[in-house]
Formats: C-alpha cells, structure tokens, sequence
C-alpha cells in the first residue's frame, strides 16, 4: 500500500466520521425541534381552568371543615383552631403554559446553536485515581449490611403522626394532586410519589411506606465512606461510616415515611460528585451531581440550601462555566417539578411556620427539646462537649487540605440559620438534618489528627476505643430502638378496647384525634372541646380520654389539657420513639370524680 492510498483511506476515514456526526446532530436537531413544538401544543392545550377548579376546592373543602368547627365552640373552649394554609398569591397555574413556551423557545435556540457546537474530549486531570481497593469495598459493604439491618429491623411498626398525615393526606390522594397542591407540609414531593408507587406494587403496610426512607437511608453508608475515603485514610473513613450507620437520628429518619434520608443522601452525592467533576472534568461526575441534587432539592424543599451553598462556595473558591451550566440546568428542572406548589410553599413559610405554636424560635424549650432528642439523658453535655471539640479541630484540618469541601458541607447549615434569622420563621431541628453527616466527617477527622500525635504503638489502642465509643453512644441512643414503636396508637387502643365496659365512652383529642382517626381507629370519637367532653361525662358512667403530645396540647389548647388533667386519672403511657410522644390513657370515672 503507497503512501497516496493510505491518505485516501484516513481522509475517506474521516469523511465518514464527519458524516456520522452530522447525521446525529441532525437527528438530535430534529428531535429538539419536535419536543420544541409538543411543548407548545401542550402550553395551549393545558387544562389551566380544570386544575384552578381543583386546588380551589380542595383549600376549600378545608375552610369549611375549619369554620364548622369554629362555629361549634364555646366560652369553657380553647379558641385554637388548625390554621389553613393559605397559598402565596402567585397564580403558578396560569403561568405554567408560558413556563412551557420559554422551555420551547430554549430547545429552538439550542438547535440553531448545535452546530456549532464542538464536543472535545479532555481527559481526566491530575486529581489522581481514586483510592479504592479489595479493603475498602469489604468494609464499605460491611458497614452498609449493618446499617440496612438497623434500618429494616422494627420498619413496620406502627407509623407517627407525620407518617399517618403523609399516608392520608398525599399517598391516598391522587397522583395529580401530590405535584398541584400540597395542603399541608408533609407532601415531600419525590417521597410522596415514590412511597404511592410502593404501596402500589407491593401494598399498603407500615414498611412500604417508609421503603423509599429505608433505601436512600441505607445508600448513604457507602456513599459517606466513598466519599470520605477520597481525601482520608481507610480507619477515618470507616469510622465515619460507622457511627452514621448506627446514628440513631439518621436510624430514626430513615423509618420515616418522609422525605429526610433522601435529602441527605441525595446532598452528599451531589456534593462529592461536584468535587470529582471539577477536579477530573468528567461528564459523568457532572451528571451524577445534577441527578444527586435533584433527589436532594425534590425531597424537600429546604434542601435547596445546599444548592445555594454550593453556588456561593465554588463561585468563592473555584469559579466554574460547567458548574453553572449544571446548577442552572438542575434548578430549571427543580422549577418544573416544585412549579404548581410554589404558592403552598411560600405560604406554609411565611404563614404556617410564622406561628409559634407550629414550630419553634430560639428559647430554652427548643433547646431543651434538642437535648432531649439526643437521648443522652445526663451524660449529653460531655458528649456535646467534647463532639464539638473534635468537630472544630476536623474542621481545621480538612480546611488546610481542601477549603472547597469545608465550604461546601458548611455553607447550608449558615445559609438556613441566616435565613431563619432574617425572616423571623419558626423551625423544627430536622431542618437542620444535612449538619449530621457534616458534624460526623469531621468528627472523624477531628479524632484521627488527635490519634496521629500519639506514637504508634499505643495508636491503634485509642483507635479501637474510638470505634467502641461510637457503639457505646450509639447503643445507649437506641436502647429504646426495639422496645417502642415512632407513637404506640395501637398499643393504647388494645389497652382500652381490653379494660373499657360496656357502656363507656372513649374519645381522642388534639393530635391523638388526628392519627386514629385518620388511620388507626377511624370510628374514633374525635373532639377537642371542653363543652362536648363535659356532655360526655355527663351521659356516660366512664369517659376513656387519649392524648399525645403534651407540650403541643399546652400550647395550643391550654383549657383542654387543665380540664383533662384535672378531671381524669392516667390509667397507662405508652411511650414512643418520637419525643413527646407517648400515648396518654385517662379515665373519668362519674362515681368518684367531681368535674371541676
């Protein structure tokens, strides 16, 4: 073969390659093009009238029920009643079809512009491989065994309040009505549709609903130890990993039916994905991360607080086309998705948690709640003490080593508390549920540099205490993890159907009253008026009263609990998992109680 026949064949080579390229962007113009005119067929074809009739119903449906019981109180009764959400004025309705026609105009401008795109290849940069060996992948899988164990044991206990609302109120409702309304803040959008899709193929039981928890829970054991191993040594990465799969708020969250566990699973991937594609350029690192923050943002609202962190803390340290290119591209999908309940949104923020009673503000009962939720009863404080210590010195040394990561894991956690100080909003600490894995990271890193100024006999001795400690605090946190359900609602309903007599009246108030009626004894009498529990005593030789929830039954129905304190004995307390909890049992009993 001469010298002539082999550039013929190399430019016939490269006359087919230009061929082939041209063709799939002509297919992918063509494609665009498509999409682009389906989208405005849709946009003039969207029921806007249908879905506006629907959303007005429902809120109010809502109202009525409200303003009944609002009509039947009396001057002996709380006043409190249950403060419909009232959605932002912003007719998001009527502007998804111009959301649809701008989307179109973008896929038209996109294929004008294809061919002049140039798609290059650039390999991976000078980031190194990752650190990844027989080792770790056994201790990884491991750790995820134990985690999923702790996670799967126990999940079809009896469900708590916020479950039993996202039950009623989001997975019975329609499909349609989870992504146009969200009447209450438990329609975690993403959870809501996957947790319907579970009990469709598999079901309604306690653990189908609270499956989605479960596997997002279970997949951030691995991903932290991944993640952490990329910029620590194996025993830091195992620790870490360790006392996240026995955490037993992660444990908590990720049997709950909501939308917690995805969030942070969903916020850690997308946060290492962006550091691996902006230190190696990969187009897979870069999809990785708009996928990880999407589950993250979608399911729930406030994980939109990473995504705003990452955008202040690259565009601080490491400005970036691809980064926002990405950032862009996963927020316009956000906007899609959270588009028909961004009025709920608003109007759960700055109405339903501008209300104490809802939430909480800084005050000593929330930190008082905090501890509480820590279950370390007396020893929390050396605990927190030296936590923090070790968090602190953590944090120094990953700041020496990549001042990206520090920012990016510390970014959100600022971000919400200025936000919350800013616009006065009431909270609950789970908002605050991206800090546990962040405060773990760097605990861990915190003990390894510590351990690293001993020498290296007596090293691995404090190593193994560590490791014990984190079983030690862990197993002293969930002692009560297999003795108690979230809220025993059945436990006291078998109690009282056991003792009550024939004749007896039981009835359930404040939120108790919510979750039998709603799902665990629906032909429960419900009332949260002193007058209608007054002419229940008065017809009835035994009133069984139940009741749940004591600082929120203070809080907002003040005259009820006096009355029921004051007039009933605790027969039984079937304590819970969720603080504050516990299942109250009382009796009225006419013959020797005098209604005060």
């Amino acid at each position: 073969m001469t010298i002539d026949d082999s550039d013929a064949i190399r430019t016939s080579e490269l006359q087919r390659h230009v061929s082939a390229i041209s063709f799939h962007r002509s297919l992918i113009r063509f494609a665009l093009l498509f999409f682009a005119i389906f989208l405005v067929a849709t946009a003039v074809l969207f029921p806007v009238e249908q879905i506006e009739e629907r959303r007005a119903a429902n809120l109010a449906s809502r109202r009525d029920e409200l303003t009944q019981q609002a009509s039947a109180l009396q001057p002996l009764d709380d006043a409190y009643i249950k403060i419909a959400n009232t959605p932002y004025p912003i007719n998001t309705t009527k502007l998804f079809p111009l959301l649809l026609s701008v989307d179109a105009v973008l896929l038209i401008i996109l294929a004008a512009l294809l061919s002049r795109l140039r798609v290059a290849y650039e390999p991976l940069t000078t980031g190194g491989k990752w650190p990844f060996e027989r080792a770790d992948w056994l201790i990884a899988a491991g750790l995820t065994v134990i985690g999923a164990t702790l996670r799967i044991v126990g999940s079809d206990r009896d469900l708590w309040m916020d479950e039993i609302s996202t039950l009623a109120w989001n997975i019975h409702a329609p499909v349609i009505d989870t992504f146009v309304q969200a009447l209450n803040s438990n329609n975690h959008l993403l959870n809501s549709f996957l947790g319907r899709t579970a009990v469709i193929l598999f079901g309604e039981h306690a653990w189908v609903l609270r499956l989605p928890a479960i596997i997002f829970g279970t997949l951030s054991i691995p991903l932290l130890y991944f993640g952490v191993r990329r910029y620590s040594g194996r025993i830091e990465a195992a620790l870490a990993t360790l006392a996240l799969a026995a955490s037993y708020h992660h444990v908590f969250f990720s049997q709950d039916a909501r939308g917690y566990t995805g969030m942070v699973f969903g916020g850690l991937l997308g946060t290492f994905a962006l550091l691996e594609a902006l230190e190696r350029r990969s187009l897979w690192a870069w999809a990785v991360y708009c996928i990880g923050m999407f589950v993250c943002v979608s399911s729930v609202a406030i994980g939109a607080v990473v995504l705003a962190g990452q955008l202040i803390a690259v565009s601080f340290y490491r400005p970036n086309l691809r980064f926002y290119t990405a950032f862009a591209l996963t927020s316009w999908l956000l906007l899609h998705f959270y588009f028909f309940v961004i009025p709920d949104v608003l109007g759960f923020i700055f109405g339903d948690y501008a209300h104490t009673e809802t939430s909480w503000h800084s005050s000593n009962a929330l930190q008082d709640a905090v501890v509480r939720g820590l279950r370390l009863d007396a020893i929390v404080l050396p605990v927190l003490l030296c936590g923090g210590a070790l968090v602190g010195i953590g944090i120094h040394s990953y700041f020496r080593q990549n001042k990206l990561l520090v920012a990016l894991l510390l970014a959100p956690e600022v971000i919400m508390a200025l936000a919350l100080a800013a616009t006065g909003v009431a909270f609950e600490p789970r908002f605050f549920i991206f800090v546990l894995p962040v405060v773990i990271i760097f605990a861990a890193r915190g003990t390894t540099w510590m351990f690293d100024c001993i020498s290296a006999p007596q090293r691995s001795w404090f190593y193994v205490a560590a490791f014990v400690s984190v079983l030690a605090i862990s197993a002293l946190q969930l002692r009560i993890w297999w003795r108690y359900p979230m809220q025993d609602f059945l436990g006291a309903r078998q109690f009282v159907e056991n003792h009550r007599q024939k004749g007896d009246a039981v009835v359930a108030i404040g939120i108790a009253g919510s979750g039998y009626h709603l799902y665990y004894w629906r032909d429960i009498l419900v009332e949260n008026r002193v007058s209608a529990i007054q002419d229940l005593m008065t017809h009835y030789p035994h009133v069984w009263l139940l009741y749940t929830f004591k600082p929120d039954m203070y809080q907002r129905r003040p005259k009820l609990m006096k009355f029921a304190l004051d007039n009933f004995v605790e027969q039984q307390l079937f304590p819970g998992m969720v603080v504050d909890g516990e299942i109250h049992v009382s009796l009225f009993s006419r013959p020797s109680v005098t209604v005060k």
